[in-house]
């Protein structure tokens, strides 16, 4: 018989509460053994003979504070998994807002900045509820795997991870981002959300910035921290026509001025960038003299700049962009779906261009983190999103052999991750596309990746995967006819493309290094093209470059630095598109929109 006071973790908050009491063996599952232990930590509990390891779990608050509070404002971190603490929270802010005023009417949106709760095993007081209504199974015996992994079996303890971290990224999308778009929608207010890849996030980076009514995402100067492709991708794919970022952070105060803003924004624009919000623009009382208040990080743009007074020119270029590229729908050939786990990230195609890359093409540019899924045989003149299971699941259809979304936007190709595994629902939706007639690239998965439903899970998976793939393997077999689509392994995915009659959309001729240079995005109006190209290098370039639109278009320049509209009066019909001439100078930019005019 053990008879034992079993204390309390170190380091606990005055706010704690116990969650479970575990009995774990050497091998072989935890026992819950919690009804044995008192109010006061006394445990009295009957053991079997043997080697046993007692856990006891709390739950309390991290004791983390605001990062970046002002004086007034200074408080604890919510609990970003409750739905009650983001409505207390968010309707005492507009509570107090409207206490002072008759209505909100001017203001039109809410922001909310990168994740920064700093990394803690998460918890909230229904998590177990909500767990279990999520994956079918009590999570309470596995919890030992959240501190000691090597606890459980290897298999086990990473499934249960998987579903762990599935549920830790549902709950802070659903009850925060969710609720707080909602409460501030009621309201007449829209929400930005940077709620991505950068901080410490938890969560599928696509949902939770398609939560939201703008995704942001963030550039900036002279910094690796680039992620604007991933909240691009969020608002093509979830129907949202606006790409906010947070734009040109930093640390060198005072020392650029517009033509290195526009040097960036320009690449952040081929990114997907729409509408940029500067960090940072302080508003300052004229008693703080100049150059006034600044923040720490961030491009002190206001109008206490040296140069304030000449910055119209660039005000109106950003403008000029921003409205174009407003326009329409993103043109793309490939949907890359990164996969099922969380947290998740959408890596940077190309980052500030005075940093040279450190990580190879398998990490993420902007954080180093293992790329969810390969790129490399993708030519720089093709364009693509990422996708996640909840667009694939309630968004994706097929059209035209094209995998096509509600607003529009298609894809020729979607091309699956490189895991072994993937949810039972996803690899059925992929079936049910590829019958209808889409092309899925990738390889076959053999399980499934979460403890639910385990073992059978597996051999659901494997079976239907047998079913969809067939004998194309990857390697004697590398495409398969699957009703009107097809299934496809081990091709380069240029070579895929182009045996679909779909050269890439834009390709720079004979300039050295193009890609590093030369960037380009194109939106389609459905009666008109739009392709913005940019030259980030420090020198001119004069080159000839082939567009892949209709016979029916002609192209014209439209310089966004002075509003002029030029006719091109030389250009060719050639295979793939239209070939003209392009002279960019330094850091210079132009949009070639092709209209359906003689």
């Amino acid at each position: 018989r053990l008879q034992v006071t079993i204390p309390l973790p170190e380091g606990m908050t005055a706010r704690w509460k116990d969650v479970a009491v575990l009995a774990v063996p050497a091998s072989g599952p935890a026992v819950d053994i919690s009804e044995r232990m008192d109010s006061r930590g006394r445990l009295d509990w009957d053991a079997p003979a043997g080697g046993w390891r007692i856990m006891r779990f709390v739950a309390g608050n991290t004791g983390q504070m605001l990062e970046c509070p002002s004086p007034n404002s200074n408080g604890l971190v919510i609990d970003h998994l409750s739905r009650e603490a983001a409505t207390v929270d968010m309707s005492y802010i507009l509570d107090r807002l409207l206490s002072v005023r008759k209505s909100l009417d001017a203001l039109k949106t809410f922001m909310l900045d990168s994740y920064e709760v700093a990394e803690a095993v998460d918890w909230t007081d229904d998590f177990a509820e909500a767990f279990r209504a999520r994956h079918g199974y009590n999570p309470v015996p596995y919890l030992p795997a959240l501190f000691d992994p090597a606890s459980l079996d290897p298999g086990i303890a990473a499934r249960f991870l998987h579903d762990y971290r599935k549920t830790v990224s549902d709950l802070i999308i659903e009850n925060h981002f969710r609720t707080v778009r909602d409460l501030l929608n009621r309201r007449g207010v829209r929400l930005l959300a940077e709620a991505g890849h950068g901080g410490y996030a938890r969560v599928d980076a696509l949902k939770a910035l398609g939560s939201a009514d703008i995704p942001v995402g963030e550039f900036w100067n002279h910094e690796r921290f680039w992620v604007v492709k991933e909240a691009a991708s969020a608002a093509h794919i979830y129907g949202r026509r606006i790409v906010d970022s947070e734009t040109l952070t930093g640390w060198r105060s005072w020392q650029d001025g517009p033509a290195e803003y526009k040097r960036r924004f320009d690449i952040a624009l081929c990114a997907g960038l729409n509408h940029p919000t500067f960090h940072t623009f302080t508003h300052n009382p004229p008693a703080a003299g100049r150059p006034g208040f600044v923040y720490h990080a961030g491009e002190h743009f206001n109008v206490n700049a040296t140069w304030w007074d000449q910055a119209g020119p660039l005000i109106e270029y950003m403008a000029r962009c921003d409205y174009l590229l407003q326009q329409g729908l993103f043109v793309a050939d490939v949907a890359f779906y990164y996969g099922d786990q969380a947290p998740n990230l959408v890596p940077a195609r190309r980052i500030d261009p005075d940093i040279k890359p450190i990580y190879p093409d398998t990490a993420c540019l902007h954080c180093g983190q293992p790329r969810p899924i390969q790129t490399s045989s993708l030519d720089r003149g093709y364009d693509y999103d990422y996708v996640n299971s909840e667009v694939i699941l309630e968004r994706m259809r097929v059209s035209g052999g094209r995998i096509a979304l509600p607003d529009g936007l298609s894809y020729a190709l979607l091309v699956l991750p490189d895991r072994d595994d993937m949810p039972l629902a996803v690899l059925r939706k992929i079936g049910e596309l590829v019958e209808a007639g889409a092309t899925v690239v990738g390889r076959k998965p053999v399980r499934a990746p979460g403890l639910a439903g385990f073992p059978a899970c597996d051999d659901e998976v494997k079976a239907l995967a047998d079913r969809i793939w067939g004998d194309c393997d990857g390697a004697a077999v590398k495409e398969r006819a699957l009703g009107q689509g097809r299934i496809v392994w081990g091709l380069p995915l240029n070579d895929i493309l182009r045996d679909r009659g779909l050269g890439p959309d834009f390709r720079a001729l004979d300039i050295l290094n193009a890609d590093q240079h030369i960037d380009f995005i194109h939106r389609s109006t459905g009666r008109d093209d739009l392709y913005f190209v940019s030259n980030s290098a420090k020198a001119s370039e004069t080159f000839d470059a082939v567009f892949r639109v209709g016979a029916d278009r002609t192209p014209e320049f439209w310089y966004p630095d002075t509003g002029r509209i030029v006719p091109c009066r030389s250009f060719a019909r050639v295979d793939g598109g239209c070939r003209l001439t392009l002279e960019l100078p330094a850091y210079g930019s132009v949009f070639v929109v092709f209209r359906r005019t003689p």
